[in-house]
């Protein structure tokens, strides 16, 4: 078991030697239980991360990296499983997280200039605040993923650009199922599966695309 960890080289892996399982626990000793400060790191699991006061990853201005294969588990109460800051080109797919009162993951902030477009995919997150948050982004993938029985939402962008949802399903999240808010525009919102919520698709927003998803309720212009 590794405690609170500071990433700070450029192109690290860290992965299971195959020796037992992986746990990476901050022990409630620091606002993150991972503090990504390099590009390029890479996490693959199976590993476990959990013990962060607010966060158990921290990224702020990374171009790239991969979190693949974790399970990230609230135990101090805190607030985001994932906090992506000002990123770009950091890719988080087939993981777990569960149990965090703010969401599971949160984008915050456009990325480097010239990075890749950020990618969530093919995660399962459940029992958090709002599943996934994206805010004042341009150019996140959000593909795939399963976002179900959380409290207040499922997938919610704010003050957001050029954001790609598809293909995911929003299932029994409160109050609304997919999220456009009126400062987001240009996104695109395409073959997801919405129900079970009080809200199934919301668009408050301008030049947002709505194709192909199955929902039962609405509200706002759910076309495109």
């Amino acid at each position: 078991m590794v405690e609170v960890l500071r990433a700070a080289a450029p192109d690290l892996t860290l992965e299971p030697a195959g020796d037992g399982p992986v746990a990476i626990d901050g022990a409630c000793s620091g606002i993150a239980t991972v503090d990504v400060r390099a590009d390029g790191v890479a996490f693959q699991g199976p590993m476990t991360v959990a013990g962060g006061l607010f966060y158990e990853l921290n990224y702020l201005g990374q171009r790239s990296g991969v979190v693949d294969g974790l399970t990230i588990m609230d135990t101090c109460h805190g607030s985001f499983g994932i906090l992506l800051q000002d990123t770009g080109g950091v890719r988080v797919a087939h993981s777990t997280i569960e149990g965090f009162a703010g969401g599971g993951i949160e984008v915050v902030g456009p990325g480097p200039a010239g990075a890749r477009p950020l990618g969530l995919s093919s995660n399962e997150i459940s029992g958090v605040g709002r599943g996934i948050l994206v805010q004042n982004a341009n150019g996140v993938d959000v593909e795939t993923n399963r976002v179900h029985d959380n409290t207040f939402s499922g997938i919610t962008v704010e003050g957001s650009q050029r954001v790609l949802i598809r293909g995911n399903a929003a299932l029994r999240d409160g109050d609304e199922g997919i999220s456009l808010d009126a400062a987001s525009t240009d996104d695109r919102v395409v073959g997801n599966v919405a129900l079970g919520n009080t809200v199934d698709l919301s668009n408050a927003g301008q030049g947002n695309c709505f194709l192909r998803n199955r929902f039962q309720t609405s509200q706002g212009d759910i076309g495109c």
